[in-house]
């Protein structure tokens, strides 16, 4: 008998993830990202885009960005989470002006996690 050699990750990978799947994340991924970069890009707010910033890049915490920002950190914490659902928001309607889905939210939800994990976008190039 033969010692099977292992799976590359690459071979892992198609083994567990249906083709359709692969295609869908192939399509698709360049689109969710652009849509994704648009919405950040649409904050127009300088303390909305520093808030992001000091919160997911340099870790500052809550209760320190309430000193800076002369608010309780619980506040940050509601802009923050604002903040989050904004961009989401922004990203679903972009994506689906782009694909042709418009008030198909659940598809637009869908296809974003379909490429999550496939997706080449960090905080720190977006917020550059």
């Amino acid at each position: 008998a033969r010692p099977e050699a292992p799976l590359d990750r690459t071979d892992l990978a198609a083994a567990i993830v249906p083709p359709e799947l692969a295609i869908v994340r192939d399509k698709y991924r360049a689109e969710v990202e652009a849509a994704i970069r648009d919405a950040f890009d649409s904050l127009d707010n300088a303390r909305d885009r520093n808030l992001i910033r000091l919160y997911y890049l340099e870790r500052v915490g809550l209760d320190r960005l309430g000193q800076m920002y002369g608010v309780h950190g619980s506040t940050v914490s509601r802009w923050l989470t604002a903040l989050r659902e904004e961009i989401l928001e922004n990203t679903r309607v972009r994506l689906s002006e782009r694909l042709g889905m418009s008030g198909n939210i659940a598809d637009i939800d869908s296809l974003i996690r379909a490429v999550q994990s496939d997706l080449d976008i960090t905080l720190t190039r977006i917020l550059k």
